[in-house]
């Protein structure tokens, strides 16, 4: 990727699917990356995205989001800090000014696809073993 995108940014989701269910249209995310997907393959689908790239895919039982929504606030400050040799301490320190209690709590929105996620595998589990026992 060009550059280096870190802090909270805002994601737009470009696909409705089970995983981002209860997440709005546009929502914000901690992200730390300086890589991008530049191709999905042929049978993924496009979930969410901003001006950088791909953040959310899916392709038939697989999922890829680029962005964190597992940070809270210390983590997003502790990663942060640790790319002073990469950033420079101007662009760190910027961020840093940026995690706030109030910027995690918007972020905490996109943490439903953690209860999605769950509910899926559960599904699918159930599913298997019911067809299992039906054979």
């Amino acid at each position: 990727m060009d550059g280096f995108e870190i802090g909270y940014n805002e994601v737009r989701r470009v696909d409705d699917d089970e995983l981002l269910e209860g997440v709005g249209e546009t929502f914000t995310t901690f992200t730390t990356h300086g890589d991008a997907v530049v191709e999905l393959p042929p049978s993924a689908t496009l979930l969410a995205e901003n001006e950088r790239g791909v953040h959310a895919f899916r392709d038939g039982h697989c999922w890829g989001v680029q962005f964190h929504p597992e940070y809270d606030v210390e983590t997003a400050r502790k990663v942060t800090d640790g790319k002073r040799d990469q950033l420079g301490d101007a662009r760190v320190d910027a961020v840093l000014e940026s995690i706030t209690p109030e910027a995690h709590a918007a972020a905490c929105e996109v943490k439903a696809l953690f209860d999605n996620f769950t509910a899926y595998a559960e599904r699918v589990a159930t599913d298997r073993t019911a067809a299992a026992a039906d054979d």
